[in-house]
């Protein structure tokens, strides 16, 4: 009777649509007041709004499944991935209804779980730095240091590598405007919540779990870092440009131990007269860590220099800017006409151009 009175009352061209539905809960009528609506009934199919919300969803699972996927991060995160497909989602969601709306939950329970995941989470970035520090024969400011564990620790970046570090499933339950709106602290709530339930329950590999898990965040932090001043950029520029320097790039471990030991990469520069090393698990990492470092080096020297009340007139003058946007004497410059630079200059200006691109990009 009903589906007769709204099929009567929209006209014959809503009637097919509603007649051949069997089930009258698809559809929802609403009595309007508008001279527009013939009978002045209104039907919305409910099940065609289901259907595209349920697309939607599907879609968004299927893209983050992707991404969880990647091979790289598969074998960085295994241990802990083994570990979070047995953390009940409804344990850790936070008190904002909107993650995982008609989920049950304990708000205050997640927040409490949260408060010592944090801390567990801190102490194993603070590992993972320590050993990165020992192996690659590094030096950090304390202020760098800081710095560095508070990015790797931050609620914003938990949220930039959600779909990375938590199933699809559970990152699904995030709404898609939960980072647009500021609900940073959600998302730590949710990410430091199952990081407790991980270490308790994984047994004996649950610490290893949380390790795996705070070495790779330090190392995204390290890679965003790295993107904001981008000193590889910045060197090989001036070298191509005409300053006194070179890069040069070997497999350190690979000569000492002949592949027995895993992979490392040594990068000597000098700039301007002033040379720094450095090793890191990769050639990119080698020469971004020793470009930092040189520069730093070389401002540093500037620095005292000037103290010291020296003569840099035949020189043209000191450096100017910063390590990450150096600028340097005039009188450094080789003077070189159109289309003289030599292949090496080409390379390197090429390769600084490139890392611009990536720059503009992000």
């Amino acid at each position: 009777r009903a589906r007769g009175m709204a099929a009567a009352s929209l006209g014959a061209r809503f009637a097919a649509c509603v007649i051949g539905c069997d089930d009258t809960r698809a559809y929802r009528g609403t009595r309007v007041a508008s001279s527009r609506t013939r009978g002045g009934f209104s039907v919305e199919c409910l099940w065609k709004r289901k259907s595209a919300t349920s697309r939607r969803i599907r879609q968004r699972k299927s893209a983050l499944r992707r991404i969880y996927m990647d091979p790289e991060d598969e074998d960085r995160l295994r241990t802990w991935r083994k570990l979070i497909v047995n953390v009940p989602i409804e344990k850790i969601l936070p008190r904002d209804i909107s993650f995982g709306p008609g989920i049950e939950r304990d708000g205050d329970a997640a927040e409490r779980m949260a408060f010592f995941g944090d801390k567990y989470l801190n102490l194993s970035v603070a590992k993972a730095l320590e050993r990165q520090l020992l192996d690659g024969d590094e030096t950090m400011s304390i202020g760098e240091m800081s710095v560095l564990c508070s990015s790797a620790r931050s609620n914003m970046l938990f949220a930039k590598l959600l779909p990375k570090l938590l199933t699809p499933d559970m990152v699904a339950a995030v709404p898609e405007e939960a980072i647009m709106e500021g609900r940073q602290h959600s998302v730590g709530t949710f990410l430091e919540s199952c990081v407790y339930l991980v270490y308790t329950t994984g047994g004996g590999e649950g610490a290893a779990a949380v390790d795996e898990l705070g070495a790779f965040l330090l190392e995204e932090a390290e890679k965003q870092a790295a993107d904001v001043h981008n000193y590889k950029g910045a060197l090989y520029e001036l070298i191509a440009k005409g300053v006194d320097g070179y890069v040069v790039t070997k497999d350190k471990m690979g000569e000492a131990s002949g592949g027995a030991h895993p992979q490392r990469f040594e990068t000597e520069v000098e700039l301007d007269g002033v040379r720094a090393r450095f090793l890191a698990r990769n050639k990119r990492e080698a020469e971004r860590g020793a470009a930092k470092r040189v520069l730093e080096k070389l401002f540093e020297r500037e620095r005292m220099r000037l103290l010291a009340g020296e003569d840099l007139g035949s020189r043209g003058g000191s450096w100017q800017g910063t390590p990450e946007r150096p600028v340097p004497p005039p009188q450094l410059l080789r003077s070189k006409k159109q289309g003289s630079f030599d292949s090496m200059d080409e390379a390197m200006l090429d390769e600084a151009m490139e890392a611009d691109e990536v720059m503009g990009g992000a």
